[in-house]
């Protein structure tokens, strides 16, 4: 088959005698063609001004994301610090306590600032002995 027919037409003729001569004509069909050096410099230059913008935009999104981070961060780690207290019904407290020993039941217990038994446990090999500091506590 000839590379280029009927160029000697205007467009328009071209056209219409390409349709005429059509075995049929298929409205959607897609193909590629090759760009001319000054078309393809267009390109290129379009090309380079959207990657400016992209760049531009980008920098945006990075200082919007880090001012998001810096406010929702603490947020998120307070929810998951109530989510984990609401799963367990409890909430972890760091502070001082208070281990009483009971002699007798050979127990330790350990009691909140406020009076009340946290845990008990069975007293450890060197808590089982006496020491001078033992005796003072039992005679006040």
């Amino acid at each position: 088959m000839e590379k280029a027919i009927l160029q000697s037409l205007s467009s328009d003729e071209r056209r219409r005698d390409l349709a005429a001569n059509a075995h049929k004509i298929d409205p959607k069909y897609s193909y590629t063609r090759e760009l001319e050096p000054a078309e393809l410099e267009d390109r290129k230059e379009l090309l380079a001004q959207n990657m400016i913008k992209i760049d531009k935009c980008d920098q945006v999104l990075k200082e919007a994301k880090q001012i998001y981070t810096a406010e929702a961060k603490p947020l998120v780690e307070q929810n998951r610090a109530v989510l984990g207290e609401i799963r367990t019904r409890s909430e972890e407290i760091v502070g001082e306590v208070y281990l009483i020993k009971d002699e007798h039941e050979q127990r330790m217990g350990i009691y909140s600032p406020e009076g009340i038994l946290i845990s008990e446990r069975g007293l450890l090999p060197d808590e089982r002995q006496y020491s001078i500091e033992d005796k003072f506590k039992i005679a006040r």
